[in-house]
């Protein structure tokens, strides 16, 4: 071999030693070019080191082994959950046994008909029709794929097979005899109900939910209530399925339950006994393939393979925060100790868990704006621990890395706000910082063509209006104000003093700020104070109907409707209401309330009175419209 045509630096030494006319200017250039391609590769190697990087595969196989053996395995389509399930289904064959669908219908089998030609209505009607079918046991076939005709369907030869989703279908209550009915064949009725259409429940095993019997679900329920009565199982079921259900209904599925022994009944007490069997014995959690915790440089791939691992992070904390939340259900109206404290360590349990699968989505969801807003508004709006400064740190970031994320600013916004109330010491400091991004924001709104040079022409604009307003309102009447009043009515109610009628006034305007502030940003301590305020101002002042009706109003636009139909109540009984159209919102407070005696006397009262003048006819139309149809039905 030429050694002149070595590529090794040695031999370039060598050669420029030999070779007087290579220039030693020409030696440092080529030496600081070999430098800078070896300083880029060690700067850029954890970027693209995607030796172990075997996310797609594991979560393939995750997918897959969290399905039973010869279930009915269905995707929403998205690329990481078909193209690695149609690898290992029908490249490698490890699940033979599996029918593979995707809600797309662009690799698996097009269950929808072809999604180019069928109109979006149509799309959707066959969705229900094809899901129903498919939960039942058979499957859809297309004489023509790309017309609008329904598909024809045919039992598995399996029989009924377990079905599998990635996702929880919406509405499984809506499935039912309607969609199932296809007018080409009559169905005996006993085979329709033994099928149970739409009586399903999502239960998550693993990372996948199962179509299961809404029966099993009074099973889940009673693992923590331990029993409940009959009358209890039916709210329950009525709940569930929403509709309601009779005694027998409920009564046939504790009879199943129970030769299954998984319930126990004496005379009217339905009793826990043991939890049925998951689908897969050997667990779920325990054997799913977690490898990218051995991957130092996970946090640097790409943005498709880091979606794995914070789907995984996030979709984990939400199964243990939806855990708590049933938990937190479950709790209420319990008064036997040992359970409330058994379901007490099962919700910090859970939210341990929680938290601690969130910031793994954080960690390697650090540049995802879905994950910095979605875990925010978690951390912000959980009722367990005060997260508020970490919630705020997520949407700082967020809106920082997505300066038109319109959403997270939002968020933002509301989170400066509400630590304002919660720490009045804090409230200066927001409120700069709330300024300083609304400046941001009125800059990247002019961005937009909608703005036409000024920010508030753009329509987003409308959503921080009210927000800015808020910031005005703070001005003028801090919150360390605004705690000041509220230790000051503190005190009246304490000492049960009359409220002056100086008082009155400024009483009613900080019940109005506490509703106006505690609601829009769901700071319950306000809501709660100005309950108890408005409770007390108005069993102080019963003679007076203004304050009244000014209460019916607050209670009415707070949309508490059951006080507001009280108070209603107390002045249709004394000298009614001081303006015509509080008779027809009573109206409809008493009818959304199935108070249907006071609705008629409400909307007539309110028809007979608007009629008695034009103008009062015309401006309230609509109304006497909407107050005429409900008389009608009524009667």
């Amino acid at each position: 071999m030429d050694k002149h045509k070595s590529f090794s630096l040695i031999d370039f030494i060598d050669n420029i030693s030999e070779h007087r006319d290579v220039s030693l200017g020409t030696f440092f250039v080529a030496f600081l070019l070999f430098v800078f391609a070896i300083f880029t590769f060690l700067k850029n190697y954890k970027y693209n080191d995607n030796h172990l990087n075997w996310l797609n595969h594991d979560y393939s196989k995750n997918l897959l082994m969290c399905s039973e053996q010869n279930s009915v395995f269905m995707t929403e389509g998205g690329d990481n959950q078909v193209f690695g399930s149609l690898y290992f289904t029908y490249a490698e064959k490890i699940r033979p046994d599996i029918s593979p669908y995707d809600q797309k219908g662009n690799i698996f089998k097009r269950i929808y008909g072809d999604l180019r030609y069928v109109d979006y209505q149509t799309i959707q009607r066959r969705m229900q029709l094809v899901d129903t079918h498919l939960f039942a046991g058979e499957e859809p076939f297309y004489v023509n794929i790309r017309d609008r005709k329904d598909p024809y369907f045919i039992p598995y030869w399996q029989g009924r097979r377990p079905v599998y989703l990635t996702w929880e279908r919406p509405a499984p209550w809506e499935l039912g005899e309607v969609y199932f009915q296809d007018f080409k064949r009559p169905l005996p009725q006993d085979y329709i109900k033994s099928l149970g259409l739409g009586d399903y429940y999502y239960k998550r095993y693993g990372i996948m939910y199962k179509v299961q019997n809404i029966k099993y679900k009074l099973v889940d329920y009673l693992e923590v209530k331990k029993s409940i009565t009959m009358n209890d199982a039916i709210k329950l079921f009525s709940d569930w399925l929403k509709r309601s259900v009779n005694r027998d209904f409920v009564s046939e599925k504790v009879n199943e339950l129970k030769k299954e022994g998984l319930i126990n009944v004496n005379g009217d007490r339905i009793s826990f006994v043991k939890m049925y069997e998951p689908p897969l014995k050997d667990g779920y959690f325990e054997n799913l393939l977690l490898r990218w915790k051995e991957i130092p440089n996970a946090r640097y791939f790409d943005v498709l393979s880091r979606e794995i691992v914070i789907n995984y992070g996030y979709q984990f904390g939400e199964i243990y925060r939806e855990r708590v939340n049933e938990l937190i259900e479950l709790k209420k109206g319990e008064k036997n100790p040992e359970i409330i404290k058994n379901i007490d360590s099962l919700i910090k349990e859970n939210w341990e868990k929680a938290k601690e699968y969130y910031e793994v989505a954080i960690y390697y969801g650090w540049d995802s704006l879905s994950v910095l807003h979605n875990v925010g508004l978690v951390y912000l709006r959980n009722e367990l621990e005060d997260l508020s400064a970490k919630a705020g740190e997520l949407f700082r970031k967020g809106v920082e890395l997505y300066p038109n994320s319109f959403g997270t600013y939002h968020v933002l916004f509301a989170y400066l706000l509400l630590d304002s109330f919660k720490n009045p010491a804090n409230e200066s400091k927001n409120l700069e910082e709330f300024e300083k991004y609304l400046k941001r924001l009125k800059k990247v709104l002019l961005w937009y063509k909608d703005s036409r040079g000024k920010y508030d022409n753009h329509p987003a604009w409308r959503n921080f209006a009210p927000l800015e307003a808020m910031v005005d309102n703070l001005k003028k009447i801090p919150s360390s104000i605004l705690k000041e009043k509220i230790s000051y009515y503190e005190t009246v109610l304490n000492s049960k003093m009359p409220i002056g009628q100086d008082k009155v006034v400024d009483f009613q305007n900080t019940i109005t700020l506490l509703y106006m502030r505690g609601i829009n940003f769901g700071y319950n301590v306000y809501v709660e104070k100005a309950d108890k305020f408005l409770e007390y101002l108005l069993k102080t002042n019963p003679d007076n109907d203004g304050l009244f009706n000014w209460a019916f109003f607050i209670t009415l636009q707070t949309q508490k409707f059951e006080k507001a139909y009280e108070i209603g109540k107390l002045l249709m009984k004394k000298k009614g209401f001081s303006e015509i159209e509080s008779y027809y919102y009573f109206g409809i407070v008493s009818y959304s309330l199935q108070k249907f005696e006071d609705t008629k006397i409400a909307l007539r009262k309110f028809v007979d009175l608007v009629s008695e003048d034009r103008k009062n006819m015309v401006k309230n139309r609509q109304l006497i419209d909407n107050a005429n149809k409900i008389l009608s039905s009524i009667k």
